[in-house]
């Protein structure tokens, strides 16, 4: 989910591309009627704004959800919240002893689902399905040998599949069919461990699927799991230095 937002107005998603024209567009028109409180940005699976975005948007992050090494950025969140009186932070970034306490930042996500469902309400079927399919994919299915999930993932795959409204889920039928096999109960409640396994399954198939890879550009392949390094050295200067690594799939 890192990287897209919603957009209420046009019932849309955007991505990356997109956002900056957005965020220029509402702080131009909020200049106008100087109002420039509209713009905010929650950083989610990462803790620290992209550096070409530092100097204009910075002031405008509220919150971080993540479980990444602290970078050391924002900090500021928390000074605001203690004199708002909040002992909750704003920077809930789940990293310690050198190691994530969560696979997913989706399982953060899942928590506060969870945290703030006191009425026992049934979570959006599209939200619930996004949230399940990134949680199976970051843990591999909660593999034992992967070591990659914990147990906070694992609650979060039952809550997931347990409580959002499967009836109200979109897909094409054979697809929905196939997910759905398999109930434990006569609403349409997926058997954990049937539905679990197979849209990790699907999910993971899709990600190698070689016709896929093979339709987009060079450029496209190289975005989809881009991860941006930044190192400082001082000398007689400070010199940042970037650089980028990704995978993709070669034939």
């Amino acid at each position: 989910m890192a990287g897209i937002i919603i957009n209420p107005s046009h019932n849309q998603l955007l991505f990356l591309d997109d956002i900056t024209s957005l965020i220029n567009n509402n702080m131009n028109e909020n200049n106008n009627n100087n109002n420039d409180d509209d713009v905010v940005l929650t950083l989610m699976d990462h803790n620290k704004i992209r550096s070409d975005w530092q100097e204009q948007y910075s002031s405008k992050v509220v919150e971080i959800v993540d479980h990444h090494q602290d970078e050391g950025h924002h900090h500021l969140l928390d000074s605001c919240v203690m004199m708002k009186g909040d002992k909750k932070s704003r920077r809930q970034i789940e990293f310690a002893n050198q190691q994530a306490l969560v696979g997913s930042t989706c399982t953060l996500v899942a928590e506060r689902l969870y945290n703030n469902n006191t009425e026992d309400n049934k979570i959006d079927a599209a939200l619930g399905l996004v949230l399940l399919g990134v949680i199976l994919l970051d843990t591999m299915n909660m593999c034992p040998i992967a070591s990659k999930g914990t147990p906070r993932d694992e609650k979060a795959i039952q809550f997931l599949l347990s409580q959002t409204d499967w009836d109200g889920l979109i897909l094409d039928a054979d697809i929905k069919s196939k997910f759905i096999d398999g109930t434990n109960n006569n609403n349409n409640t997926p058997n954990l461990t049937t539905t679990a396994t197979w849209l990790y399954e699907f999910l993971r198939d899709s990600k190698f699927d070689s016709s896929f890879w093979d339709s987009l550009s060079a450029r496209d392949a190289l975005r989809i799991d881009y991860k941006r390094f930044e190192t400082t050295s001082s000398t007689t200067t400070t010199t940042t230095t970037a650089f980028g690594m990704s995978s993709v799939l070669v034939n």
